[in-house]
């Protein structure tokens, strides 16, 4: 699929190259470096990427289809040069600053399409999201559609493997412990439990979904048990 120290275009005409991660810090993945033009893949990373997705610490998690996550990667990735956000996770990039604010995210937000404004991850998730739902309403390639529906197959794939994680590893936790499994681990990165649930809801309205989105919000949003 690619060679390391090459580079090759994906659907959105943006240069992608993968690269050795020994020099790298071991939170880059799939990013944009500052001030850069293309995607850059971190191949020694991957196997750590893909279990973000399917992680099988205390549970065995649904397998996902890894080649559909890293085309989602790519696009959010992309997204990220679309907004002039890249970089963002960069200390020394303005946009590490300004957006170091929690984000509050409610149901009515998600639904009134309210989150692309919240941070730069949300942005880009979005703009993922949107090429996923715009090759799903033509019908007329059929090819694109079954990937894109392959790749959104993955958020509920996703959402299924977590949300068990976090049950099964919370199970118990009260006050700060259990209020941390739903606030952000950075002030760069919103929750990736949340961001799953928003993509899986947007991409794929519906009752179950919508519950899982809510209950998380609202667990989200409540103080711990004695405050």
């Amino acid at each position: 699929m690619y060679e390391k120290g090459g580079g090759f275009s994906v659907t959105l005409g943006v240069p992608v190259y993968a690269v050795e991660g020994k020099n790298l810090a071991p939170e880059y993945f799939v990013f944009v470096p500052p001030k850069g033009h293309g995607v850059f893949v971190n191949v020694d990373r991957l196997p750590d990427f893909f279990r973000l997705f399917s992680p099988t610490t205390r549970i065995e998690g649904l397998p996902v289809d890894e080649p559909r996550v890293l085309a989602f990667a790519l696009m959010h990735e992309s997204g990220h040069l679309f907004h002039q956000d890249a970089g963002s996770f960069d200390s020394t990039h303005p946009l590490a600053l300004q957006d170091m604010v929690a984000v509050e995210l409610t149901l009515e937000d998600v639904k009134a399409g309210r989150t692309a404004h919240l941070n730069p991850e949300l942005r880009a998730d979005l703009f993922a999201l949107g090429y996923i739902n715009e090759a799903l309403s033509d019908g007329s390639d059929t090819d694109r559609w079954m990937e894109a529906k392959s790749i959104q197959g993955t958020f509920s794939t996703t959402t299924f493997n977590i949300t068990g994680l976090r049950v099964v590893e919370g199970f118990g936790e009260q006050g700060l412990a259990r209020r941390a499994r739903f606030r952000d681990g950075s002030y760069s990165h919103p929750n990736f439990e949340l961001r799953m649930h928003v993509l899986n809801y947007l991409s794929n309205p519906g009752t179950q979904a919508e519950e899982l989105l809510s209950t998380f919000l609202k667990e989200r949003s409540a103080p711990p048990s004695g405050e």
